[in-house]
């Protein structure tokens, strides 16, 4: 069963939810009939339109990459140490709590961190707006957004906002909270702003969904975006002590990501079930390998 998680970011980037009137519930499993491995034949000529979208959307995202890389779109740069947080699929891979846990990490070892998220499911549009100032919630829930409530909620002497611009509200939790350090919140494909850590999160049990970019399937980026993580964390591991990430079969040899696989391979890998401790180190700047 998908998760609530899963749910909230199909109905953001599936066009069913945008006409009002409309079983979502059979668009949703409709939906997830096509672009399973086991589809019907029936299903098969909605896939190739699928597809074809597909195909143009990746060229959209490489072409956006190389805007940014050769400064034709600027990455602007904040005074202080950025944090990425974010996924290649579309869903739920544990994002917010892995948040959640840097920022608490960050302030028990004597940092000031601020968290800025893009308040998805919230009424805020333009500017700037605190979810709380550490010390009281400044918004409520249909206002910031539930994920964001949750999380300002949860964190007390840590800032949580929301903006669509990430750099201004960046300075403003600089010039009002006095932050040294900002944490993106589903931050991977903000690319408008320099990170000093990206970290990428990936369900161990389906790393790529089914290896194909939305609406085809649950990629939000072509596979070679491994490459811009530095520290790649696998979530909801089971604990097995045996587990070795360099076997995860999605990154060994199914037919499309092969350099995903070469770009996955050079990487920090960290299970989150037993390399917390690692991460504490990377935070610090005292780790660079497995």
């Amino acid at each position: 069963m998908r998760s609530q998680a899963d749910r909230f970011q199909f109905k953001e980037y599936t066009p069913f939810y945008l006409f009002p009137g409309i079983n979502f519930m059979n668009h949703e499993d409709l939906y997830y009939r096509i672009i399973s491995r086991n589809r019907k034949y029936y299903h098969i000529p909605l896939f190739l339109c699928l597809r074809l979208i597909a195909f143009f959307y990746g060229w959209v995202q490489i072409i956006r990459l190389w805007c940014y890389r050769l400064g034709i779109f600027p990455t602007r740069k904040l005074g202080c140490r950025v944090i990425s947080i974010g996924n290649l699929t579309l869903g739920g891979t544990g994002k917010t709590p892995m948040t959640l846990w840097i920022a608490e990490t960050l302030r028990d070892n004597g940092y000031k961190p601020a968290i800025i998220s893009r308040g998805y499911g919230g009424l805020v549009t333009d500017g700037v707006h605190v979810v709380s100032d550490g010390q009281q919630i400044l918004l409520s829930p249909e206002v910031a957004g539930d994920e964001s409530f949750m999380m300002a909620e949860r964190l007390k002497n840590i800032p949580v906002l929301t903006s669509r611009d990430r750099y201004t509200a960046g300075l403003y939790a600089i010039d009002r909270f006095d932050v040294d350090t900002v944490i993106l919140d589903d931050g991977f494909q903000h690319l408008a702003l320099h990170r000093d850590l990206n970290i990428l999160l990936c369900d161990q049990k389906e790393p790529l969904g089914n290896g194909l970019l939305f609406p085809a399937g649950h990629l939000r980026e072509p596979v070679q975006a491994f490459d811009r993580a530095d520290v790649i964390c696998l979530t909801r591991c089971s604990g097995d002590s045996s587990l070795d990430v360099h076997s995860l079969r999605i990154l060994q040899g199914r037919k499309g990501n092969r350099k995903g696989r070469k770009n996955f391979g050079k990487k920090t890998v960290i299970r989150t079930v037993s390399r917390l401790d690692c991460l504490v180190q990377l935070l610090n700047g005292e780790a660079d390998d497995h």
